[in-house]
């Protein structure tokens, strides 16, 4: 019995060692053909999510750029709170376009901006997965200790007027919605399982792993894609409730909203309270706003027959429909717009280049 016990003790010591070898291998393994990614974003109960502070890494998903966020949680150069006597200061909201992690930093729309327009400092608080609603709630709570003096909101054509309304979205996020003509917050999110799973003690000792390890960033990676397709899939069945198949939802942004499909028109009209909320923020603070509007992949496709297409499935004449509503929103207010769909659309024509993604993506 003893000698039995002895042996299966050294075959359990035997496994484990194993175990630890191949982990240890897969390591290197993965290390070597740089497969690992961290994971930039970290639960925030005012905006649902925002970047991890001083956290640095490549990034692979699309493209390939070694990021660094700085001490405050934005990708961005480090700035000083205190903005110096007579320093011209734009804060720059938006996105993953303004965010961009796909490529290097020099090559954000904020770096290329301030060496134009030099010596002034243009601020990058851009976010993967922000809507409207994330952005006036930073531009409220955190970025007027900047002291901006002109606010610039990049306003993604292609699905910020979704990700303004919970019932089109359905991230877990903050939202507003209208009572009585007034913007209400929604931050029920809070009480998602999927927020309290990733603000779980299980959940931060994952991240901490996750950090250092090629291995569990590759697992957490692969759960990602799934979720990924799986929310696409909710988005296609819901694109084909409008009655067309094979467009994405946000593609429907381009066609003025339909009796049957109420939802798109709640969304712009709390998309026109918000932009106007930011409008009336930004006056309270004597610092100028202005829209810039970035277009859908549609829009500046460089195989005209694959514009012709979609617009043939929304069944409009072209996608001008966002760009117009946009600036009666923003006539409303005095508000200065600035839409590059149209010369992005005749540029990526003209040099028959893709503007949205990259090789292999």
């Amino acid at each position: 019995m003893r000698w039995m016990r002895s042996r299966k003790i050294k075959l359990l010591f035997l496994t484990c060692v194993a175990i630890m070898v191949s982990l240890l291998f897969a390591e290197i393994l993965l290390r070597f053909l740089e497969f690992g990614q961290p994971l930039f974003l970290q639960p925030d109960p005012l905006l649902g999510s925002s970047l991890i502070p001083n956290l640095s890494g490549w990034f692979r998903s699309e493209g390939k750029a070694y990021i660094q966020i700085n001490g405050a949680g934005y990708r961005d150069q480090e700035r000083s709170v205190q903005k110096k006597a007579g320093v011209f200061r734009i804060a720059a909201l938006g996105d993953s376009y303004l965010e961009a992690l796909q490529v290097p930093m020099e090559q954000t729309i904020t770096a290329l901006l301030e060496k134009q327009l030099q010596p002034a400092e243009v601020l990058n608080f851009g976010c993967s997965g922000y809507g409207t609603a994330q952005e006036y709630l930073s531009l409220q709570h955190r970025i007027w200790a900047y002291s901006p003096d002109v606010v610039l909101v990049f306003f993604t054509v292609g699905n910020d007027v979704f990700d303004n309304c919970k019932e089109l979205s359905g991230q877990p996020r903050p939202y507003f919605t209208l009572q009585d003509q007034k913007l209400v917050l929604d931050n029920s999110f809070l009480d998602s399982d999927f927020y309290h799973k990733h603000t779980s003690f299980l959940f931060q000792t994952f991240r901490i792993l996750q950090k250092r390890s090629a291995i569990v960033q590759m697992a957490y990676r692969i759960q990602s894609q799934r979720t990924t397709a799986r929310l696409l899939q909710q988005q296609q069945t819901l694109a084909q409730q409008y009655g067309s198949a094979g467009i994405e939802l946000v593609d429907f942004t381009y066609q003025p909203p339909q009796p049957e499909g109420p939802a798109l028109e709640k969304a712009w009209q709390i998309t026109q309270a918000l932009i106007h909320a930011i409008a009336d923020e930004t006056k309270q603070h004597n610092a100028n706003l202005g829209l810039v509007l970035i277009p859908h992949c549609w829009q500046v496709h460089p195989n005209l027959e694959a514009r012709e297409h979609v617009l043939k499935q929304l069944k409009v004449q072209d996608f001008s429909y966002p760009g117009i509503r946009l600036a009666q929103i923003c006539s409303l207010k005095k508000i200065p717009i600035l839409d590059l769909g149209p010369q992005f659309a005749q540029f990526s024509l003209e040099k028959k280049v893709f503007l949205h993604g990259f090789n292999g993506s």
